[in-house]
């Protein structure tokens, strides 16, 4: 009984290590337009502060590279569960403490998908695209679809994603879910459903309508 005690206290320790290894404690201060705009930027900021905090501990320095190239919404994916322990604002001030806790499964396949992978500056494999202006989208009307894409790998998501945001045609993309190699996401896009279909058909992509929805290939 005593051997049995003790066997269970060091698995519980050890679940509690691994478990805290993928939270951390974060603060953030910063000024901006107004109050509303900080608390948001804030936020951002401690995802990116956590993630990488957290990242450092299991990242070669070439997986720290790649881990420090995601953009603010791939980046969001990770993000498992946030508190707020305290904040303050006064005027265009905000000031807060969060605990942020990382997905574990997550964040451990990214890694094992990139952990032989070279980095250099030479290697375009694994490229993200910035988002094309909001101004070079006006003038149209806007449309939204509900789209599945399956991925092999957590890269073929972020790589499709960004080059999915990249399209002139694209004006916001949401990802309603992530997990067992699908994500859900919804498009709004503006111009005709033909012009955004042949977009994506010059990027590789085919999309399939199935039952009331869309299948992204």
């Amino acid at each position: 009984m005593k051997f049995f005690l003790i066997t269970l206290s060091l698995i519980m320790l050890t679940f509690s290590a691994e478990a805290q290894k993928f939270e951390t404690q974060v603060h953030i201060a910063l000024e901006a337009e107004n109050q509303a705009l900080a608390k948001d930027e804030a936020l951002k900021q401690a995802y990116r502060k956590a993630f990488l905090e957290i990242g450092q501990q299991l990242a070669t320095p070439a997986q720290m590279t790649l881990l420090e190239s995601l953009d603010d919404t791939q980046l969001s994916h990770f993000i498992r569960e946030t508190s707020v322990l305290s904040e303050r604002g006064r005027g265009n001030t905000y000031e807060a403490d969060f605990v942020i806790k990382i997905n574990d499964s997550l964040l451990n396949q990214f890694l094992e998908e990139n952990a032989e992978a070279d980095f250099s500056a030479q290697n375009h494999n694994f490229m993200f695209v910035p988002h094309t202006p909001d101004n070079a989208r006006f003038g149209a009307s806007n449309n939204t679809i509900t789209v599945i894409f399956h991925y092999n790998r957590l890269k073929d998501w972020l790589n499709t994603q960004a080059t999915l945001n990249a399209l002139p045609q694209v004006k916001k993309l949401e990802t309603g879910g992530l997990s067992g190699g699908k994500v859900q996401m919804s498009i709004q896009y503006v111009g005709t459903f033909e012009s955004f279909q042949k977009a994506l058909e010059q990027k590789g992509f085919t999309l399939l309508e199935r039952d009331g929805f869309y299948v992204l290939q």
